[in-house]
């Protein structure tokens, strides 16, 4: 027991004799440069860094914000590239898309093209069957009703239609009265269709 009490005296006597006031003398020493004006943290900043072991461990409050700063800027910076890089691929995806509309509307002009060309060959042709069918018919109303009886039975049903279908009633009862009772019988029905 008289050992376990020499240490705790020992222990005591270095508390109370050195550790503490060495402590006072210290803190009472900060206080008093402080009040003095003289930066005594910042002077052991700058003095620690100067040391090769102990600037590792000093780091200065702006480099930690600095640090920090930088490290937000470049996450960032990250997703900044990330959301470039996506808006440029929806680029690329709208300009085929618009490569493939432009593509359809020049198919489709050409086709429009194709049908207008294709329209005004049938409305010629129309005009052409017109002509022909009035001048047909100025034949036939010139000819003798003898004549024309006797060419109509040649003609295939849908020719002698058109022809019969534009004479005046007059000239067509004409034609009907020189051709067979068969023929004409035949023409009429053609003629009601």
């Amino acid at each position: 027991m008289e050992t376990a009490e020499k240490r705790h005296n020992k222990l005591q006597w270095f508390l109370f004799i050195i550790f503490i006031p060495i402590l006072f003398t210290i803190f009472l020493a900060l206080v008093l440069l402080q009040v003095g004006g003289i930066n005594v943290l910042e002077h052991a900043k700058e003095i620690g860094q100067k040391i090769p072991g102990v600037s590792s461990l000093i780091v200065d409050e702006e480099e930690k914000a600095q640090l920090q700063i930088e490290e937000l800027l470049n996450k960032d910076i990250e997703n900044l590239k990330l959301k470039l890089e996506t808006k440029e691929l929806e680029i690329k995806d709208l300009e085929n898309s618009l490569q493939s509309k432009e593509n359809e509307i020049m198919s489709m002009n050409q086709e429009v093209k194709r049908l207008k060309f294709d329209l005004e060959a049938l409305i010629e042709e129309q005009q052409e069957q017109k002509t022909s069918n009035k001048e047909m018919t100025k034949l036939y109303e010139i000819m003798s009703p003898k004549k024309a009886a006797s060419i109509l039975p040649n003609l295939t049903d849908e020719e002698a239609a058109k022809i019969l279908s534009s004479l005046k009633p007059d000239k067509l009862a004409a034609i009907f009265e020189r051709m067979t009772p068969e023929e004409a019988a035949r023409f009429t029905k053609l003629l009601s269709n």
